[in-house]
């Protein structure tokens, strides 16, 4: 899990793929991260089906639900001769939190919405009334 200094909710890490100093730096995926000496167990695992590149069908979230974030240093970015243009980090995690609370805050703006049309729609009505058909019909009765 990683947490963000502004945001309070916490966001599982799905898939690392970064140097891997055992492996002599190369880029590769880090499939767990162990817990302490002596400690039985690993502090993180990644997802099997959700690492990659590539999703998996059998990932237990949908697509919209990650978020892939890549990382290039800026001494790459900058200098292009140090010959680091394939020095990408990608992370992958879920925000399944993130996009539930998007879709109850967009269900709650249609919501207020529609009765601010109900509002607006039975006020305009009852002064078109008032205003424009009752005018008519006193026009049509003297008539």
């Amino acid at each position: 899990m990683c947490r963000n200094k502004n945001d309070v909710s916490l966001k599982e890490i799905l898939w690392i793929y970064i140097p891997d100093f055992e492996k002599e730096g190369k880029i590769t995926s880090i499939k767990s991260i162990p817990n302490k000496l002596g400690t039985p167990g690993d502090y993180w695992q990644e997802t099997s089906p959700c690492a990659g590149f590539t999703v998996q069908d059998d990932c237990p979230w949908r697509y919209e639900e990650m978020s892939l974030i890549s990382f290039t240093p800026q001494e790459c970015r900058k200098n292009k001769e140090m010959s680091c243009e394939h020095l990408i980090s990608y992370i992958r995690y879920q925000n399944q939190n993130e996009k539930q609370e998007e879709a109850m805050m967009q269900f709650f703006t249609t919501v207020f919405t529609c009765i601010v049309l109900s509002f607006a729609s039975l006020t305009v009505s009852r002064d078109i009334e008032v205003i424009v058909i009752e005018p008519i019909k006193k026009i049509v009765d003297i008539i």
